[in-house]
Parts: C-alpha cells; sequence; structure tokens
C-alpha cells in the first residue's frame, strides 16, 4: 500500500503522544515518612506506641519485710507439694491447697529425703475451712506391688478442711516407729478418707490404734465426714497364741470423735487374712480384735463389706451405764455378714436398721449336716456361745434383715429328684438364718420390721430396758408397741415380745404377766421350741431364749405362740392339710 492512500489520522500532530525518552521515575515516600499532612495516621509507629495507656508493673522480687504471711505463703513452695519414691518404685505427692504447710518424716530421716514409708504426717498452719490436703500413690512401672503407703501418725493441732489419702494405710511403719499408730486432729476435720488400717495389736502390752479427731475439752465445731476402705483389726498375745472360743472384749482400734458423726462409710471390719493352714485350726473369734466407734451421736453409717466385733457406744465399754450410749442413731447399713455387732444407743434413739446379709454367723450353729465339713475359720461368735448381736436404745424405728446364708434342699419326693433329668439333682433354695443369738431391745417402741429368714435363739422386745435386765432388775418399765412386724421364715426358739414379763423366764406359761404392749403385724412361718438342746448355744448377756412366737396384750394379725395368746394354725400346703 503507497504511502498516500493510507487513511491517516485527523489529529494534529501537535496533539499526538510522543515516546518517552529515559527511566520511569519512583514514587517517592513522603507517604510513609511525612509529616503532618498523612491522611492514615494509625501506620505511623510513634503514634501507635503513644496510643497505649495500659502500665505494666516491673518484674522484679520486692524485700520480704512486710509481706503479709497469706502472700509468703503463695510465693513459697516449701511444705506444699512433698513428693517421695520407695525403694520398690512406688510414688506419692502429698499436697496442701490453702493455709498451712506438710512436714512429713519417713523411716529414716537421716538421709534427707524421702525414699521410705512415712512415719509422720504433720499439718502445720491449716484452717478448719479453707485447707484442704491431697495425697495420690503411683503403682511402680518396674515390679508389681500393691500400690500402698504406709505412714505411722498424722498430726494435726489446727482445724483442716478435708484430708483425703488415697492409697494411704495407717500402720506401723519401720523398725522402730515412733509410738502406736494414731491420727489426732485436735482441731477438727470436715473430711477424713483414707485406704486402710492395718492394726496388729498385742492387747497385753499395746496401746489400741486411735484415730481421734476434736479435743475432749473444746466442743467440735463440725460434724466430720469418715471414710476408711478397710479396717484389719488383728489382736492376740504372741506368748500365748490364738485361744478358739475366746473372744477380744478390749478395743484394739478406736474411731474417737468427741461430737457428732455426720457420715461413717467403711468397706469392711474384719481380722488380717491367714493362710488357709491356720484358718482349719483358729476360729476368727480368737485374733478378731475388737473396732469401737466412739461418739456423742451418729447421723449416718454403712458398712459395705463385713463387719466382724465392732461396738459403737460412747465409751470404751457398751450397756455400762446411762452415759455409755450413743444420743442418736439415724441410720445403719450393713451391706454384708455382720457378726458379734453392738449398738448402745439407750440415751437416744436408732431411726433406721438394715443388715442385708443377717446379723449373727450361723455356721456350725445347729445339728446339721449342712454345716458338716466346715472348717473351724468359717464358724462365727454364735458357734462359740457368744452373742451374734446386741442394739439397745431408748426407741427404735424401722429395721431390715436379710438372710446370711442360703440353703439348699433336695425335694423328699424320689421322683422330683432329678427333675431336669439323668444325672441332675433338682436343687430347691431358701433363705437361711437372718437372725442368730440376737438381742434386740427398745425402752419404748420399735417400728416396722421386716425379716426374710429364719430366727434363731432371739429375742425382739420393746418396752424393755436393758441396762436394768443386766444390772438384774425388772426390764418391763412402761407401755410399748411393734409393727408393723412382717416375717418370712420360720422362728426357732426366738420371742417377740411388748411389754411382756415371763414370771419363771420361759415365755408361754400361764403365769406370764402381759403388760400394756401391742404387736401388729403379721407372721409368714412356723415355730420351733427345742428345750434343753445345748447344741444352740446362748449369747452372753441374757440367758438363752425359751419359748418360741409372739407374745403381748394386744395382736393384730397372724402372730402365733407356743402357749401364749394365739395359737399357731395349722396350714395347707399342696391341698394337704398339715400341721407344722
Amino acid at each position: 500500500m503507497n504511502r498516500d492512500s493510507r487513511q491517516q489520522i485527523n489529529r494534529p500532530r501537535t496533539q499526538r503522544a510522543k515516546a518517552r525518552v529515559g527511566l520511569e521515575s519512583l514514587e517517592t515516600r513522603q507517604l510513609l515518612s511525612g509529616g503532618g499532612g498523612q491522611l492514615n495516621p494509625d501506620l505511623i509507629p510513634s503514634l501507635l506506641f503513644q496510643r497505649s495507656s495500659t502500665q505494666f508493673p516491673v518484674v522484679a522480687r520486692p524485700h520480704p519485710i512486710g509481706d503479709s504471711p497469706e502472700l509468703q505463703t503463695l510465693l513459697d513452695n516449701d511444705g506444699k507439694v512433698l513428693i517421695g519414691q520407695l525403694p520398690n518404685g512406688d510414688q506419692f505427692s502429698i499436697t496442701v491447697h490453702g493455709p498451712g504447710v506438710a512436714i512429713v518424716t519417713d523411716v529414716t530421716p537421716n538421709d534427707g529425703l524421702l525414699n521410705s514409708e512415712i512415719d509422720t504426717i504433720q499439718l502445720v498452719g491449716t484452717d478448719l475451712h479453707r485447707t484442704r490436703v491431697t495425697g495420690q500413690v503411683k503403682s511402680s512401672d518396674r515390679v508389681i506391688t500393691d500400690g500402698l503407703v504406709g505412714f505411722n501418725r498424722l498430726i494435726a493441732a489446727d482445724g483442716v478442711a478435708s484430708i483425703e489419702l488415697n492409697g494411704f494405710v495407717l500402720r506401723q511403719t519401720g523398725e522402730e516407729p515412733t509410738g502406736t499408730p494414731r491420727i489426732a486432729l485436735l482441731g477438727g476435720v470436715k473430711t477424713l478418707s483414707f485406704h486402710a488400717i492395718q492394726a496388729a495389736v498385742n492387747p497385753e502390752a499395746d496401746q489400741p490404734v486411735d484415730v481421734i479427731i476434736g479435743d475432749p475439752s473444746t466442743p467440735l465445731r463440725v460434724r466430720p465426714n469418715i471414710q476408711i476402705a478397710h479396717i484389719f483389726n488383728t489382736a492376740f498375745n504372741p506368748e500365748v497364741g490364738p485361744i478358739n472360743n475366746v473372744p477380744q472384749t478390749e478395743p484394739t482400734v478406736r474411731l474417737i470423735v468427741n461430737g457428732n458423726i455426720n457420715n461413717l462409710e467403711l468397706g469392711s471390719v474384719t481380722s488380717n487374712i491367714v493362710p488357709a493352714d491356720i484358718s482349719a485350726i483358729l476360729s476368727p473369734v480368737a485374733f478378731t480384735g475388737r473396732t469401737n466407734v466412739e461418739a456423742r451421736g451418729i447421723e449416718g453409717m454403712k458398712v459395705v463389706g463385713s463387719a466382724r466385733n465392732l461396738v459403737l457406744a460412747r465409751g470404751d465399754q457398751p450397756f455400762t451405764d446411762r452415759f455409755s450410749g450413743l444420743d442418736r442413731v439415724g441410720h445403719a447399713h450393713f451391706g454384708g455378714p455382720a457378726d458379734a455387732v453392738a449398738i448402745d444407743a439407750t440415751a437416744g434413739q436408732i431411726g433406721q436398721l438394715k443388715f442385708l446379709r443377717g446379723l449373727g454367723n450361723p455356721a456350725n450353729t445347729t445339728p446339721s449336716l449342712l454345716d458338716a465339713g466346715n472348717p473351724i475359720g468359717k464358724r462365727g461368735y454364735p458357734a462359740s456361745g457368744l452373742a451374734g448381736g446386741v442394739i439397745a436404745a431408748e426407741q427404735i424405728g424401722s429395721s431390715t434383715f436379710g438372710p446370711a446364708n442360703l440353703v439348699r434342699q433336695i425335694p423328699p419326693d424320689p421322683q422330683t429328684i432329678q427333675y431336669g433329668g439323668t444325672g441332675t439333682i433338682n436343687y430347691v433354695t431358701r433363705p437361711g438364718f437372718a437372725q442368730t443369738n440376737v438381742t434386740m431391745t427398745a425402752n419404748r417402741a420399735i417400728g416396722d420390721t421386716t425379716i426374710v429368714g429364719d430366727s434363731l435363739n432371739t429375742l425382739v422386745a420393746s418396752g424393755f430396758d436393758y441396762l436394768s435386765f443386766r444390772q438384774g432388775l425388772d426390764p418391763i418399765r412402761q407401755p410399748s408397741r411393734i409393727g408393723f412386724y412382717q416375717q418370712r421364715g420360720d422362728l426357732v426358739d426366738s420371742v417377740i415380745a411388748a411389754s411382756y414379763r415371763p414370771t419363771d423366764g420361759v415365755y408361754g406359761n400361764p403365769t406370764d404377766q402381759a403388760g400394756n404392749g401391742t404387736i401388729v403385724g403379721h407372721f409368714n412361718g412356723n415355730l420351733y421350741q427345742i428345750t434343753g438342746d445345748e447344741a444352740f448355744a446362748p449369747p452372753t448377756g441374757p440367758a438363752r431364749v425359751q419359748g418360741a412366737g409372739f407374745f403381748a396384750r394386744r395382736l393384730v394379725g397372724y402372730l402365733p405362740s407356743i402357749g401364749g395368746p394365739q395359737a399357731e394354725s395349722p396350714r395347707r400346703i399342696h391341698s394337704i392339710l398339715t400341721r407344722m
């Protein structure tokens, strides 16, 4: 295309853009570093620093002179967290939360290390409402252990809100301990919890193992909650050795509260575990020490497992005078077998009683082949001619007793023995004994009573002053009532009486005197009276109960007796009229 034929631009040449020659200049830095004409002053570092008004203190530690003790306690870790390790690898820690410190001494104090079991734990400067002490135990990673750490003493002169030592056992530690194991919290405590008490006491030479809460000279301001998983109480004279049928009547473990207990929970109260060869020749009666719970009153008590040779009273010996009993027992629940349990509430009342596995060990108390072959270690206090339980109060609310054992029987009809086929036995299970050698009395009334199982050599009496009876006086003093009473089981040499006075000690004679007493209830069982049979061991205290049935001036319901106000009626079993 010729130059003249191209389409020309209409703009004049002077208005056309000329080609730029040279380098393009950079943008000035006035926007970032300029002066007062800036549009965004927040981006200026000097203004950012000036706009901050927060004042930070100088990081420094002032001189301790003039600081309050509370501030010094917060800044100092001495006595707050204590960590130790046993030779087997078990580790333990004790932590103090709030005011106060802990001083811990092990059985080897001269090495300057916490590398053995604890001799003494001393709490200093604590507060009853703000100080909490916790302890933990971690099992060894090298060997298999029980994960428990023993301590010989726990002392606190001031009050403590709570002490929870998980995995710690009160027992004798070291070859030369500072004294008998003891816990002394004279200033009081709201909550006390630790794993166990292991006591091996010689009653002739050693002092009992004590857990003392409160000062006897100062009224306790709080009602403590106490939780102990196990109490292993073993007591006998090593020079003589355990003697069968001879019980320990002096307390070897004492829980002493100089006031009222709000809640007491125990896992079990027994002796230390003995080998099988020892259990075959020795009865637990010979080496089980007595455990005493001494207080002014107990609002609630619970024993989850077995309870053996346990006493609830105000002093060392129960049922001695008008001042030996507790003012009140709100409720007492026993989830396992209970044997030789005494509750002295003669100065007050008992709200509720529960013995889910019976009261009194029935093993070898009757000439039955079902007990043949039992080793001596399975026998309890009733088999030794001792009381299986004694409960006395001014008034008793409701009570429940379950069977201590189950009895398996075979039907007498040969055609029903192998009901499930050849080679099978059709066992029939029924409840065994719920009360064995038991005395339960109230000076006034006994409330609703439920018993599932048989009663053997048992006396349940209202309007009965037990302290007067022990002193040889007439125990029947005032009108009384029992009810509603219901039992599904038999009465074997057992009596339920309300203000009833047997003139010659035998219930059911024409010369008996029926006072102003009433029994309301229903009995579903049979009556048996075995006169002169020495196989039924009598309890200590009251003589062996002579009689069987219900005795009162007024009986409401089917409440039969042998020779008493209401005769036992015949019964029908499978449409056959029988006389049981």
